[in-house]
């Protein structure tokens, strides 16, 4: 199941955003294909929403838990530039509790990339 599924406009969006990304990015992406969610999410409370645009520039396109107003289940996170010197720049995964948890990707702007578990 994709992101996509869930919300028709999704992959118009994340093709927008990631034109905006750098080229490492966009390769590594391109390379390893669309992030495969294994499972359901556990929570009922959980609501797609459209893209939340946040003051700083990062960009978040997923599920967020109803009552908590949270990020919480499936999403991608876009980062923008920041000052850190290893930059994140895409984190495709589930969340908990607006921390990624449980299966996720990220993505550096360097072009390093992990794929595995978050706790």
């Amino acid at each position: 199941m994709s992101i996509f599924d869930e919300f028709d406009s999704a992959k118009d969006t994340v093709e927008e955003i990631l034109s905006k990304c750098c080229q490492n990015v966009k390769d590594i992406r391109s390379e390893l294909g669309a992030f495969v969610y294994s499972d359901d999410c556990e929570s009922q409370d959980l609501e797609m929403r459209p893209p939340a645009y946040y003051p700083n520039g990062d960009i978040y396109l997923g599920h967020w838990h109803a009552k908590k107003e949270v990020l919480h289940g499936r999403g991608i996170f876009f980062y923008s530039n920041s000052e850190s010197t290893k930059q994140a720049e895409c984190y495709e995964g589930y969340w908990k509790d607006c921390k990624s948890h449980g299966k996720g990707r990220i993505i550096y702007q360097d072009g390093e990339y992990y794929e595995g578990q978050f706790f």
